[in-house]
């Protein structure tokens, strides 16, 4: 058995609707303070499509049933600027002497970010909260209490103001 101290993992979760400049931040500076690798996860989440149709259709932007060509233009138009910000965040962190590698996932959010953390073996994640009333979390649920409670590592949340 090596004693030899494995480097630290921090995991820094972003996804189309979290992408906060202040928890950017903070995890880099997390990651240089405890010597930490960070990877960065953009969850390119499978249910945005389904919401931004709803909406549109809200507003009679478009019928019920959008095509799936429509589905793929949204996906792939959130990869693409999920690309652009880890490309950002990599050049921020390697600025700061920090060891980043970054992942962009499909899939639903929480799952994804579970699965994630046990590939990476993470030892602390790091998100946002985003603003919302505490109604809206009782109705629809918090992504933030879903991952806190089920991740098998600290999750430090910080939140937008």
């Amino acid at each position: 058995m090596s004693t030899e101290k494995q480097r630290k993992t921090i995991m820094l979760v972003l996804s189309t609707t979290r992408q906060s400049p202040v928890t950017v931040d903070e995890a880099i500076v997390t990651a240089k303070k405890d010597e930490a690798e960070l990877v960065v996860l953009f969850v390119n989440d499978s249910k945005i499509p389904s919401m931004v149709f709803d909406r549109m259709a809200d507003y009679d932007f478009i019928g019920d049933k959008p095509s799936e060509e429509l589905t793929t233009a949204i996906q792939r138009e959130y990869c693409l600027r999920g690309n652009a910000l880890l490309d950002e965040i990599e050049k921020k962190a390697k600025a700061e002497g920090v060891s980043c590698k970054t992942i962009i996932e499909g899939g639903e959010f929480v799952e994804t970010c579970l699965k994630m953390v046990e590939r990476y073996r993470v030892d602390l994640v790091i998100m946002n909260r985003m603003k919302r009333s505490a109604i809206s979390r009782f109705f629809l649920g918090s992504a933030v209490d879903k991952l806190t409670a089920n991740a098998p590592c600290p999750v430090k949340v910080v939140e937008e103001a």
